[in-house]
């Protein structure tokens, strides 16, 4: 009646990959797609069960697996527009201050020039040392 040794044996490799994996977004997202396809099998291991009750929790196992994966696929291209959102915000930002600081160049060039000058003058002298 209970689910048998060989199932469960085959779900623990799984389950030691994803403890293990670190924090690369690939190794994330393949981790996470073995482990929706190890719990697929499960389930369909479940509806193979000639005892109506295991199989009837290898439906309800498939139905959470679709739930799961529809949820990963929803969320992934929720952070994706984010992500492009903020691109984009940072792109606008970094326009403006570029235009800003060309502004403030023509407006006042004197202080641009001086402050250019004493840069190169602190690289030449930290080159020469060397």
């Amino acid at each position: 009646m209970g689910i048998s040794a060989e199932t469960t044996e085959q779900a623990e490799p799984t389950l030691a990959r994803l403890h293990a994996t670190g924090n690369s977004g690939g190794d994330a997202d393949r981790e996470v797609e073995a482990l929706i396809a190890d719990a697929e099998a499960l389930a369909d291991r479940l509806l193979a069960a000639t005892n109506p009750a295991i199989a009837q929790l290898g439906r309800r196992l498939g139905a959470a697996v679709s739930d799961t994966r529809l949820g990963v696929v929803r969320g992934s291209e929720r952070l994706q527009r984010q992500a492009r959102r903020a691109a984009q915000i940072a792109d606008q930002q970094a326009r403006r201050a570029a235009h800003v600081a060309d502004q403030y160049a023509h407006q006042r060039p004197w202080p641009v020039v001086g402050v250019v000058a004493l840069m190169a003058a602190a690289i030449a002298f930290a080159v020469a040392r060397r």
